[in-house]
């Protein structure tokens, strides 16, 4: 994964379209894939762990990031433990706030540009197409690679994989010919979880149930909806 990116950065430049800069994410997919990556940073970070699938906090030290700092207080102020899905879903809830500080963070770091336009002269319609491809194309290939086997990645990348085949964005990253390609390879490799378990049970534990529960939810969501 790119050094400089974390894992809520690296989701968001992969789910916005290159040229056109409009989010690719399936709407009802992706909120719940954000309120799981915030809580998976914040458990590689090792502030929180998991105990009877409740939040548990470990290190009461804010994080350096502004937006998991502010996301982190939350868990803090609660006098009582909430559950895993409760803090996804609160999350998720927030991710026009998540998406836009993701988005501010990328063009700060001239990575994505920002263009205003308006539809039928009066409806406001922002875009954020890329400035500098190479971070994405970089990333794509790591992920690739790993995907492949012929790195055997972080256990970020990992999450970041997991994540883009649970919002349904292996179309849009690897290309519809590949995706059909890497889905046993992907599917393999997120069943061993070899690097999550290399950084400990923990990890490992959260980005299990987050990704039962994404689906989970997705499901009872579209279900609902429907």
């Amino acid at each position: 994964m790119h050094s400089e990116l974390s894992l809520l950065e690296s989701l968001h430049l992969l789910a916005i379209e290159d040229k056109k800069g409009h989010f690719l994410a399936n709407a009802i997919a992706f909120p719940y894939c954000l309120g799981g990556a915030i809580l998976l940073e914040l458990s590689i970070l090792n502030k929180i762990e998991v105990v009877e699938n409740k939040i548990i906090v470990k290190n009461h030290r804010l994080p350096n990031d502004e937006l998991l700092s502010k996301l982190f207080s939350l868990i803090l102020k609660k006098q009582k433990p909430k559950s895993l899905r409760y803090w996804i879903e609160i999350f998720g809830n927030k991710s026009r706030e998540i998406k836009r500080a993701s988005v501010e963070s990328l063009i700060s770091k001239g990575i994505l540009a920002k263009k205003d336009s308006k539809i039928l002269w009066f409806i406001p319609n922002t875009k954020f197409p890329t400035l500098n491809p190479i971070p994405e194309l970089n990333l794509r290939k790591r992920l690739t690679s790993i995907i492949k086997k012929d790195n055997s990645g972080s256990a970020k990348d990992i999450m970041l994989i997991s994540l883009v085949d649970t919002c349904n964005l292996n179309i849009e990253v690897y290309g519809k010919e590949q995706s059909k390609l890497h889905k046993k390879a992907i599917k393999e490799l997120l069943t061993n979880n070899q690097q999550l378990a290399k950084v400990g049970k923990t990890v490992k534990e959260i980005h299990d149930l987050i990704i039962v529960l994404i689906v989970v939810m997705m499901t009872t969501t579209t279900v609902t909806t429907s």
